[in-house]
């Protein structure tokens, strides 16, 4: 899923960088506690940004100039990518106080943080979709897409727990911007 909003070309950094993905549940805990051993590899394994931020200099000694983070927002699943809150950590991945240490610790070893934002869909238990499916005058109605209101709507890939965001819409293409320049803008990332 694209959405071009202007001719911007990539930033002259992104052309040589040696990105090092993280799936931050799955990567370090941190602290010297042990990964959880769940049996079903959909439940939470126990990473955590500070996790990601004791491992800077591995990460570092791999040559990686850049860090891409899988999803961190508020979430009910272990992958991120059904956000909740775009504007929140996800409390059992850390706080934003974890989240400024990994990007100022990260910016002196010369790696970039970048953030997995989706601007395409969210859970089926983010507020404005709950508004938006159980009230016919909310707001966020048209925020999602609805083809038959209020259990039959856009979602990625057909997937009930992922509505997707009407983005042709100017006031919630607006609300992912403010997002992005959020996250930008307080964070560095």
């Amino acid at each position: 899923f694209s959405f071009p909003i202007s001719d911007a070309q990539p930033p002259e950094w992104a052309r040589d960088a040696i990105i090092y993905h993280v799936f931050v549940d799955r990567f370090n805990p941190g602290g010297g506690k042990a990964f959880a051993d769940p049996h079903d590899l959909r439940a939470f394994h126990g990473g955590t940004i500070r996790g990601v931020t004791e491992k800077l200099d591995y990460i570092a000694s791999l040559g990686a100039t850049a860090i891409w983070l899988s999803p961190i927002f508020a979430s009910p699943s272990h992958h991120g990518y059904d956000a909740t809150d775009l504007y929140r950590i996800e409390p059992r991945l850390g706080t934003e106080a974890d989240f400024r240490a990994l990007v100022d610790v990260a910016h002196t070893k010369g790696i970039r943080i970048i953030l997995d934002f989706v601007p395409n869909h969210v859970s089926n238990t983010h507020p404005y979709f709950r508004s938006a499916q159980s009230d016919p005058n909310s707001p966020y109605r048209d925020w999602f897409t609805f083809f038959h209101w209020p259990n039959d709507y856009e979602s990625f890939f057909g997937v009930k727990s992922l509505p997707q965001w009407n983005n042709e819409l100017p006031e919630a293409r607006a609300y992912m911007l403010d997002v992005a320049r959020h996250w930008i803008e307080k964070f560095g990332v």
